[in-house]
């Protein structure tokens, strides 16, 4: 079973959570988002999905300069818009991008969006900014979740095999 950042406990193999899950976390800053990762599998690096719940944007904002992940992601809007660049992806829509190609601006839309986006490899979560500027100004963040992410990125026993129900 995969872990968690907030250590929601497994029960007979499995993990209910929403995306209105009183148990995630907020994201570090004022961002007011909401969030949870969930680690598959026990490779250190292995994939991670993360579940995000993003507040109404009325004032279209910029959540996030131009940027690129070290791994392939796959991004699926669930609920509202979520702006790429020039491109608005709504309910129900997928963005698929490369390892190492940078995009964005990123923008939520003025009713907030709860996606999912799965990165193939857990150390490419955090982004690699196109501006030093930007790097600098989320250097804080960067380093809170480095800390978050420290006991994740260990090795771990195999857990004892155990019948789902």
């Amino acid at each position: 079973m995969g872990m968690n950042l907030t250590m929601i406990k497994a029960i007979q193999g499995h993990i209910d959570s929403s995306f209105d899950d009183d148990r995630w976390m907020l994201a570090p800053g004022d961002s007011g988002i909401r969030l949870n990762f969930w680690f598959m599998g026990d490779d250190p690096d292995g994939p991670v999905v993360t579940c995000s719940v993003y507040p109404p944007n009325p004032d279209g904002k910029e959540n996030a300069p131009a940027h690129s992940h070290s791994s392939d992601t796959i991004r699926i809007v669930v609920e509202g818009r979520f702006k790429v660049g020039t491109k608005w992806y709504e309910a129900g829509e997928m963005r698929i991008q490369d390892a190492g190609r940078i995009y964005g601006p990123e923008v939520v839309g003025p009713d907030g969006c709860k996606q999912i986006i799965i990165f193939e490899k857990r150390s490419s979560i955090f982004p690699n900014y196109v501006k030093d500027e930007d790097t600098r100004a989320h250097a804080a963040g960067k380093e809170a979740f480095s800390k978050l992410m420290a006991p994740f990125n260990q090795p771990r026993a195999a857990s004892p095999a155990a019948v789902s129900r």
